[in-house]
């Protein structure tokens, strides 16, 4: 573990949360970055519903919902 070793935002078509800093963990078998729940709260989202992939900022409204994006690999 890299402790406080990133700074960690979302950006989205309309809107930029500020920087949260967070510990870097480096997996040899995943390929997507996963998100804890304590830096999902600090990014202030709000999962609507998992599986569907429909998601929000705690500051929209619950008529703004947002889809996953497709993933990053590398």
């Amino acid at each position: 573990m890299y402790p406080r070793a990133l700074e960690v935002r979302v950006v989205a078509e309309d809107v930029e949360t500020s920087p949260v800093v967070a510990d870097a963990v480096i997996s040899p078998v995943e390929r997507e970055a996963l998100l804890s729940d304590k830096l999902v709260s600090a990014l202030q989202i709000a999962i609507e519903d998992a599986g569907g992939g429909l998601w929000r900022f705690r500051f929209e409204g619950l008529d703004r919902l947002r889809k996953t994006e497709a993933p990053q690999l590398w």
